[in-house]
């Protein structure tokens, strides 16, 4: 729960903040509270997230059912912005986690 604080959540740059859901989401850990925070945080630096770390963040909450309704909507021009330079899989994902978001 510690790094769940708010005041924390800045000492991670945009790529930790996609590792720390995708890690949750991979292990099949529930924790909505920092998954909130990681949101939160995410949103006000989606512009620093390349198109790697945008798929993993938004397979993540679509893995672990934590449909964010925000963080869908607020990374939408990001994704297209970034879509020249996503992999297959990960073009894949987002799609899929969009898909599941229902967004």
């Amino acid at each position: 729960n510690h790094i769940v604080e708010s005041d924390k959540m800045d000492r991670f740059n945009s790529r930790d903040l996609s590792n720390i859901v995708w890690a949750f989401a991979t292990a099949q850990i529930s924790h909505p509270k920092m998954f909130q925070q990681v949101s939160s945080a995410a949103i006000q630096r989606k512009e620093e997230l390349n198109s790697q770390n945008v798929a993993n963040l938004l397979w993540s909450y679509a893995t672990m059912g934590v449909v964010d309704k925000q963080l869908f909507l607020s990374f939408v021009s990001t994704a297209e912005t970034l879509i020249d330079s996503y992999t297959n899989q990960g073009l894949a994902n987002i799609a899929w986690a969009y898909a599941v978001a229902d967004v």
